[in-house]
């Protein structure tokens, strides 16, 4: 199959119609990763997505939000597994087929409904506190502005409710060489992406009314193999090569983290 172009825009700047034209040309190719699209993920995807289930507390009879849904496949194992109601939104007419397809051929305890729409602007969509739970699950890293976001889950989500992001950071917001500055902007360009650090992500949270239950890396034995395997196929040249002499120790290592936040509307 051949690689999709997609131009590389100002990863400052670049808007949900960007994020949209993507998604509509890159679904097909992301169909092989399989239909739960995380870079951190356990060998069996069920037990990942099994984990974040236990982590919310998600219950019975619960009303769900997927944020970014993809292609519905964290939403049908948990639809499979728990008599839930969820809705699902994601930018992409594509992956809404997609997704519609998948549920038919799903045996679902609960039920998912799933639509094209904005995250940024959820409240167009649903009434207001209408859900228990509103999640993200490596979605949020493609908005440029994460602010009105999370107010907008504020607004849909019921006072109590429990918000869950489990997302790529950055690990400092400085970095010590230009290598490394490059690297960060080769991998935002090319996925349509931003990535944050932990604590500008927890100050828009307490900012938007949240309070932090906590934020953590996944208590459970994951690895981003499957992703790189998939990067290395679909992205060759996304990784710049390493200069011979690496300036600092931190130029060593990872420049992003995978971690997960869960709070409560305060």
């Amino acid at each position: 199959m051949n690689q999709p172009s997609f131009p590389f825009v100002n990863q400052s700047n670049h808007t949900s119609k960007d994020v949209e034209k993507y998604y509509e040309k890159w679904t097909d190719e992301y169909i092989e990763f399989g239909n739960v699209w995380q870079s951190l993920l356990t060998p069996n995807v069920e037990d990942m997505i099994g984990y974040i289930a236990n982590v919310i507390g998600i219950k019975e009879g619960m009303k769900v939000l997927d944020a970014g849904c993809g292609v519905c496949g964290p939403a049908i194992i948990l639809a499979e597994k728990y008599q839930i109601h969820i809705e699902a939104i994601t930018h992409s007419e594509k992956q809404v087929q997609y997704s519609n397809k998948n549920i038919k051929n799903s045996q679902l305890k609960g039920t998912i409904n799933v639509g094209k729409g904005d995250y940024h602007y959820l409240e167009e969509y649903y009434q207001p506190e209408e859900f228990d739970v509103v999640f993200f699950l490596e979605s949020l890293h493609n908005s440029c502005q994460p602010e009105p976001v999370i107010q907008s889950v504020r607004k849909v989500l019921k006072p109590g409710g429990i918000l869950y992001i489990k997302d790529a950071y950055r690990k400092s917001k400085t970095m010590t060489s230009q290598w490394m500055k490059d690297q960060i902007e080769s991998v935002e360009r090319q996925f349509l992406m931003r990535l944050r650090t932990v604590g500008e992500m927890i100050d828009i949270l307490g900012e938007c009314g949240f309070e932090l239950i906590f934020c953590r890396q996944p208590e459970i034995e994951a690895s981003c193999e499957a992703n790189r395997k998939f990067v290395a196929s679909k992205h060759p040249n996304l990784y710049l090569k390493k200069p011979e002499t690496i300036e600092t120790q931190e130029d060593q290592q990872d420049f992003n983290q995978f971690l997960e936040i869960k709070a409560i509307k305060s």
